[in-house]
């Protein structure tokens, strides 16, 4: 039996071990591969979500800026009204006088 044993240097390796080797082997790129897909999609996320802060503030400057000009035209809309006003009432000043 020894002299036998002897002889068998080579591993055992059963059907269903090579079969489980197998399917090991193919678990571990599938793994890589949705690992892969999982940081692609967080870094989606994130440029997408990059993108639309810009464009949220890009629209928060317009309308700061519009509210700026709206501001100015009131403001010189009030001086043109005081003005006005001034020249309403020294108009009717002169006609009394007259």
């Amino acid at each position: 039996m020894l002299t036998y044993l002897g002889t068998c240097q080579g591993v055992y390796n059963s059907s269903s071990m090579e079969e489980i080797n197998e399917r090991v082997k193919d678990f571990m790129p599938e793994e890589e591969r949705l690992q892969k897909q999982l940081k692609e999609a967080e870094a989606e996320r994130i440029k997408q979500s990059e993108e639309a802060q810009k464009k949220l503030e890009d629209i928060q400057k317009q309308q700061d800026e519009k509210l700026a000009e709206v501001r100015k035209e009131l403001a010189n809309d009030k001086v043109k009204l005081a003005k006005e006003e001034a020249r309403i009432n020294e108009d009717t000043k002169f006609q009394r006088e007259q």
